[in-house]
């Protein structure tokens, strides 16, 4: 099955490429938006048997458990919990506003195109924690294949979707104004 081999692709270079990159640096304050359930139980089940990674997690189980969902924000918020993994489904029903995100990994594209400016808005100066120094530089990685050709193209236009896509580079730099 082709889907199965490509989600499966996503893993590795996340789990092998991605993720080692970004504790190299250190990184904090990193929200991970994954729009799959079944994406968010692998990369949660491989957060906690690695356990290397200091991390909190948000998703849509949590609707109505709002203690929760606070300690969750604040242990991210304060860098207790360097990574924050971030379901989609629970960004419709909530649409929060997660203070204190630097970096974004979208895991793939959002279903929901303008579910991408939303998160991304999240890294504006207000949201940041005032008791810690910002760095302007945020990064937001946005992970796909070939199938999110139809997810690619509601997000940056046809003409730059099919220029990635046709590239075969393993990443694309785009300055934006967000």
């Amino acid at each position: 099955n082709p889907n199965v081999l490509e989600f499966d692709a996503t893993f590795n270079y996340f789990t092998k490429e991605l993720l080692p990159r970004l504790r190299k640096k250190n990184t904090s304050h990193v929200l991970i938006y994954i729009p799959d359930y079944c994406d968010y139980v692998r990369l949660n089940y491989y957060f906690h048997k690695d356990g290397g990674t200091s991390f909190a997690t948000i998703n849509e189980y949590m609707i109505d458990e709002n203690s929760k969902v606070a300690k969750a924000r604040s242990l991210f918020f304060d860098g207790k919990k360097k990574f924050l993994l971030y379901t989609e489904r629970f960004h419709f029903h909530r649409r929060y506003k997660i203070k204190g995100v630097r970096h974004i990994v979208f895991y793939s594209p959002p279903l929901y195109p303008h579910f991408f400016k939303e998160v991304c808005e999240l890294l504006s100066e207000e949201n940041q924690n005032r008791r810690e120094k910002f760095d302007s530089i945020s990064y937001i990685y946005l992970l796909y294949h070939l199938a999110d050709k139809g997810k690619l193209i509601d997000l940056i236009g046809t003409n730059k979707a099919l220029e990635m896509l046709k590239s075969g580079k393993n990443y694309h730099s785009y300055l934006t104004g967000i």
